[in-house]
C-alpha cells in the first residue's frame, strides 16, 4: 500500500502537486478550527508531502503559537517545540528533516495539530512511514488533529492497529472532510 502511493505521488506532475498544496493551505486558512486556535503543532513537509510552508509562516504573521515535531534521542521519540523565527530556529534533524533548535516544549496548550501521512482513510485513520513516530507522538495531545493528504492519499480503508491514532478531520483537495461520524 505505501509502494502504491508513493508511486502516484513520484508520478504526479510538479504543478498538480503545487495546485493541490494550495488549495489545502487555503482550506484550512478559511477554517473556524484554524480561526479558532492559537497553539498550532504543525510538520515540516517532506518533499512527498503536501507543502504546508505556507501556514507556518500565516501562523506566526497571525501572533500563533508554532509548534513542530522534534526528535529526542535521549527517549528516541519526538516532542515538540514552538517555533519564532523560521530562518533562526530550525536546523536538519533526524531523517534531513528541519526540526526546531529551541527546547522542548509541553503539549498541553495544543490547540490543533497537522497530521502529515501518507495515506487516510475516512474513518481518520493514517498510514504513516511504518516507524511509529507520529502514533506516539498523537497520543496524548489534546485539541483537534486534521491529517493532510493528497487526493489520491484518501482511502476507503486501512488496516488498523490497537495503538493507531485517529484525526478528526482531513484536509484534502477538494475539501476538508469530518471524521467524526466515520
Amino acid at each position: 500500500m505505501r509502494k502504491n502511493i508513493r508511486k502516484k505521488t513520484s508520478e504526479a506532475e510538479p504543478q498538480v502537486l503545487k495546485e493541490e498544496s494550495r488549495i489545502i493551505c487555503k482550506l484550512l486558512e478559511e477554517s473556524k478550527f484554524w480561526k479558532d486556535s492559537q497553539h498550532i503543532l504543525m510538520f515540516v513537509p517532506m518533499k512527498d508531502e503536501p507543502d504546508i510552508s505556507p501556514l507556518h509562516r500565516l501562523a506566526l504573521q497571525e501572533k500563533k503559537h508554532l509548534y513542530l515535531p522534534q526528535y529526542n534521542p535521549l527517549k528516541g521519540i519526538y516532542d515538540i517545540a514552538e517555533i519564532h523565527n523560521l530562518e533562526r530556529d530550525l536546523q536538519v534533524g533526524k531523517y534531513g528533516i528541519l526540526e526546531p533548535v529551541t527546547q522542548y516544549t509541553t503539549k498541553e496548550n495544543i490547540d490543533m495539530t497537522l497530521v502529515p501521512g501518507l495515506a487516510f482513510d475516512r474513518s481518520g485513520y493514517r498510514l504513516g512511514r511504518g516507524k511509529g513516530f507520529y502514533d506516539r507522538l498523537l497520543v496524548d495531545l489534546p485539541g483537534m488533529k486534521c491529517g493532510i493528504c493528497w487526493s489520491w492519499s484518501l482511502l476507503t480503508s486501512l488496516p488498523v492497529e490497537p495503538h493507531d491514532c485517529r484525526v478528526n478531520f482531513l484536509a484534502t483537495s477538494p475539501k476538508i472532510y469530518s471524521c467524526v461520524d466515520e
